[in-house]
């Protein structure tokens, strides 16, 4: 399975049943992956989980890049086959909650720049 990741989330790019006898997840470059709870560090980029890792249900994901960590879609395993089971809503909540204020942050610092420049425009004429 190959995890995809846009800067703020990482998804799965299977998006249906994986049929598997062991589960080998591709990661990003530099990332690592927590998997319910444990830091599994890549090996060529490839994460090989033990058989004795897996739980039956809901298996819990993080990606870990550099010191940061991101939320990461879970797995839900019944034996046989995993599927991705999207992103929780609180974890999507709280990353758009960071995105609108560091927009917010600056989209203030634009303006009082735009402000100055446009205050310094009037103060001299370009051809006096």
């Amino acid at each position: 399975m190959t995890l995809l990741f846009d800067g703020q989330n990482a998804f799965f790019a299977e998006r249906g049943k994986s049929f598997v006898k062991s589960l080998i997840i591709h990661l990003p470059k530099d990332g690592a992956l927590f998997f319910n709870g444990i830091c599994y560090f890549p090996e060529a980029e490839s994460v090989h989980l033990p058989k004795e890792a897996l739980r039956i249900g809901d298996n819990r994901l993080a990606l870990r890049i550099g010191n940061r960590i991101f939320p990461t879609e879970s797995l839900r395993f019944d034996g046989e086959c995993f599927t991705p089971t999207g992103l929780s809503a609180e974890a999507l909540l709280l990353r758009q909650n960071e995105l609108l204020s560091s927009l917010e942050e600056r989209l203030a610092h634009l303006s009082d720049r735009v402000a100055h420049l446009e205050q310094q425009s009037t103060a001299r004429t370009l051809f006096s």
